[in-house]
């Protein structure tokens, strides 16, 4: 397959923002806009869902958790077991139990001291949920606290300047919200990895409470990315999401009435959407519903490809463009079509039966060959497969 239509989709179209009709938009055209950005930007059509949210914060954060709980507690344990003599094991417990008495004495780091935030965490120490044993696991968020506040501002600001006064008091509700959220899931999911790397160390003897405390280190910061994207999440639910999300969600309908009102624009998204899921079929990856949704709804918007070219090589003409747009003329069309194959209608006059999966994947590839653009040329791959 050789795909010439090589342009960003995205960013050519949202050169026809200050070029776009005011004829009313077809109802077609405008739905398929809105998907269009959303799946060329995203890759899908739909939003994760919480659960699976949290299941990516916690892969994530696996490498930098290796990265800055167990690698450097490595590193230090060998550096001991070569400078005193002893063997890796006697060092790693050394290194591990140094980090314990360490982090115990620390419990407030020495920013949050400046800020007088071991204070607000000392009156939480003294209610009586804090001597609990769910409430004991958000004790010492302080630190967390003050990390959390500092990103929060780059929420705040951009809502204050961009939304107004108004947007810029709900965002600082909402941010404080995240402030107190990540802060104390963070830390809980610290304290739970710790509790289970002892747990573990237990279970594997005497020698195993360097290791259990190496594995609790890297588990802890795991089960807090989790569990700060759990809150975080929980918390959209009922406060709303940030200004920036918002902002990004209004850009993208903007971005689409804007495409849905210049058949260049929407020509050209077009092509780009059929591009893109052909190189996916092309390359034996299997294509999802969204993908399938996507190639039904490009075939389904007629645009006028006449009025397309002449505004879309006038543009070209302005920003100084290299070469041409092919013309799509009925000559090209006809002679593509005689090259399709359409596996449903050869299949019945074969009287073959076909299950229903099957039909699905006849359907799907009769709809690949299909694809009205002789900038694409396109065959269908013998590994060619679909989801379930």
């Amino acid at each position: 397959m050789s795909i010439k239509l090589k342009r960003n989709s995205l960013l050519y179209c949202r050169s026809f923002y200050k070029r776009a009709m005011t004829q009313p938009i077809s109802n077609i055209k405008l739905t398929f806009a809105g998907q269009a950005v959303k799946y060329m930007q995203n890759g899908s059509l739909k939003e994760k869902s919480l659960f699976d949210e949290v299941k990516s914060s916690a892969v994530g954060s696996l490498p930098f958790a290796v990265a800055f709980a167990a690698v450097p507690t490595l590193w230090g344990a060998g550096k001991i077991a070569r400078k005193d003599g002893k063997t890796f094991m006697e060092a790693l417990r050394i290194k591990t139990d140094a980090k314990a008495a360490s982090t115990a004495v620390q419990e407030h780091g020495r920013v949050a001291k400046f800020f007088k935030l071991d204070k607000l965490s000392d009156c939480y120490s003294k209610t009586k949920f804090a001597n609990t044993k769910v409430g004991g696991l958000f004790k010492g968020a302080s630190t967390m606290f003050l990390m959390t506040g500092l990103f929060e501002l780059m929420e705040v600001i951009p809502a204050f300047k961009n939304g107004g006064v108004g947007a810029g008091l709900k965002q600082t509700a909402k941010s404080a919200g995240n402030v107190v959220v990540d802060g104390l899931m963070y830390s809980a999911g610290l304290k739970l990895g710790t509790m289970a790397g002892a747990k573990l160390g237990a279970m594997l003897g005497t020698a195993g409470g360097p290791i259990g405390a190496l594995v609790g280190g890297v588990a802890g910061m795991v089960l807090g990315g989790a569990l700060n994207t759990l809150g975080r999440g929980l918390l959209d639910k009922v406060m709303g999401k940030n200004f920036s999300v918002k902002k990004q969600e209004q850009d993208m309908q903007t971005q689409a009435q804007a495409i849905a009102q210049d058949d260049a624009a929407l020509a050209q998204m077009k092509d780009a959407v059929q591009a893109q899921i052909i190189a996916k079929a092309q390359s034996g990856k299997e294509l999802t519903k969204d993908d399938e949704q996507m190639l039904a709804l490009a075939q389904a918007v007629e645009v006028d490809n006449s009025q397309a070219q002449t505004s879309a090589q006038a543009l070209a003409s302005e920003q100084g463009a290299q070469g041409t747009i092919q013309t799509n003329d009925m000559q090209a069309a006809q002679v593509q079509n005689t090259m399709q194959v359409d596996n449903i209608q050869a299949a019945q006059a074969q009287n073959v039966t076909m299950t229903p999966e099957e039909q699905e994947e006849a359907e799907l590839i009769a709809r690949l060959q299909k694809v009205d653009n002789p900038q694409i040329d396109y065959q269908v791959p013998d590994n060619f497969s679909i989801s379930a």
